[in-house]
């Protein structure tokens, strides 16, 4: 005669696959690759000459740039002392 286990319920709340938090750069990682990659085709494919397709893309940017120069640039002016700072420091 065999001894039968107890019924045990399911634990509910818990997770017992794969964790979810871990697997999500490799996925943002295909998402910005295929986004890039659907660019590139879209440019390539652009019955525009490339030199147009540079100028659009330069105007298009260019307050982008712009605004990451001046944010640069802010950053670059609080960090200096707290930089100064911690050379004295050492």
């Amino acid at each position: 005669m065999t001894k039968k286990q107890p019924y045990q319920a399911p634990v509910t709340g818990t997770h017992t696959g794969t964790d979810t938090s871990k697997g999500n750069g490799g996925f943002m990682t295909g998402i910005i690759l295929g986004s890039l990659i659907g660019a590139a085709a879209a440019l390539l494919s652009s019955p525009k000459s490339g030199r147009e397709v540079r100028t659009l893309l330069d105007e298009r940017t260019a307050p982008t740039r712009q605004r990451l120069t001046e944010q640069t640039q802010v950053v670059r002016e609080k960090a200096e002392p707290l930089v100064g700072e911690w050379i004295q420091i050492a």
